[in-house]
């Protein structure tokens, strides 16, 4: 048997006694002359006050059809309440990773005192620690009783997840909602419970917009790229190749450039190669590399490799002996994120000799 707020009520459940599955309630292997008992709570969409009807079916599962046995209904007046609830953040949006704010005034609007008042926050994230916040006398003691037209504040905020995992292309564009309410005891000798919720507040997640940047003398498959003793010698040239590669993972991001500085006593060669439509431009002046893609999609697990590579040679002297060398430092990646409007800038370490991604080689990296 199932049990269910018929669908013409327009009433949404928001709290009960019993979990629910898809919607209703099933109850399994009702005995005969048992009985037991549903508390719940819920929200009409027409929040006018005056009379509202909700009712209650039961139906017989047989299959995939439902044979209503009966109907009840119950006929109750609303009174809207005069709690008031308003959640503030400073920020529009929400970079992976960061914490959020936020303060949650109320306010008894009512003539009389509440007591043992219940806040709730319901958070709707993928990148939200938890679904839900709450407060009570217990945790908050100024909630065992509000008087009359007393207003307060909670502070509160959420460490946002720095990633999640996307199973299809269409997994992007992602917001946090937090849609705050209340419960409370109205004053004896009514003795009746009241509920109250605040508008919904709504923040778009900032895409996470990555470069990987690494230095290369061999490929994964051992063949050789690069020119040169290894490790450095003092005095003698050594070209390596240096790979770009692009990761968006959220949000289209658009107006997206790369630059990047050649280290002391490296130089350009020229050589260069791009999945892009224009390649890696490097200033004489200034020593700048720089590099324009346009607008990349996300997320990046279901599109194709974005990236670009480019010779550099070292000339390593005497005062690098013993250490690594930087090949390009200053790297930084910036871009607009398309859904949020934020401008996205990430900077990334120096890449130096050390070559952490080629597996074979049996040396530290440093100038000898």
């Amino acid at each position: 048997m199932i049990i269910s707020p018929a669908p013409e009520n327009n009433f949404h459940l928001l709290s009960f006694s019993r979990p629910l599955t898809d919607e209703v309630w099933v109850i399994k292997n009702l005995k005969a002359k048992s009985a037991g008992q549903i508390n719940f709570s819920g929200k009409f969409d027409d929040e006018a006050e005056g009379a509202h009807k909700i009712k209650i079916f039961f139906a017989i599962v047989a299959g995939d059809k439902q044979f209503r046995q009966a109907e009840i209904s119950q006929e109750t007046e609303m009174v809207r309440s005069k709690f008031l609830l308003t959640l503030k953040s400073a920020t529009t949006n929400i970079t992976p990773g960061d914490e959020a704010d936020y303060v949650l005034i109320y306010k008894n609007g009512e003539k009389f005192p509440l007591e043992n008042v219940k806040i709730t926050a319901n958070i709707d994230s993928p990148f939200a620690p938890d679904k839900k916040i709450s407060w009570d006398k217990l945790s908050t003691p100024a909630l065992s009783k509000i008087k009359a037209g007393q207003e307060g504040e909670i502070k509160f905020n959420l460490k946002i997840k720095s990633k999640i995992e996307q199973t299809s292309a269409e997994q992007k564009n992602f917001t946090l909602s937090i849609s705050p309410e209340t419960t409370y005891q109205l004053p004896k000798p009514e003795n009746l419970s009241g509920f109250s919720a605040g508008d919904k507040l709504i923040q778009k997640i900032n895409t996470a917009l990555n470069l990987q940047a690494t230095a290369r003398y061999y490929t994964d498959e051992g063949d050789q790229l690069g020119i040169g003793p290894l490790p450095p010698v003092i005095g003698a040239p050594t070209k390596y190749w240096i790979f770009f590669k692009i990761e968006n993972l959220y949000n289209d991001v658009k107006n997206i450039s790369i630059t990047a500085n050649l280290s002391r006593n490296v130089s350009w060669t020229g050589k260069i190669s791009t999945t892009a439509d224009q390649g890696v431009i490097y200033n004489q002046n200034n020593g700048q590399l720089s590099w324009g893609v346009g607008s990349v999609g996300a997320p990046a697990a279901f599109l194709p490799d974005i990236g670009a590579a480019f010779e550099v040679e070292l000339l390593p002297t005497a005062d690098q002996s013993g250490r690594l060398a930087n090949l390009i430092e200053n790297i930084q990646i910036s871009g607009l994120d398309e859904f949020t409007g934020q401008k996205i800038t990430k900077k990334i370490p120096a890449i130096t000799t050390a070559l952490d991604f080629d597996q074979d080689i049996k040396t530290d990296g440093r100038d000898r």
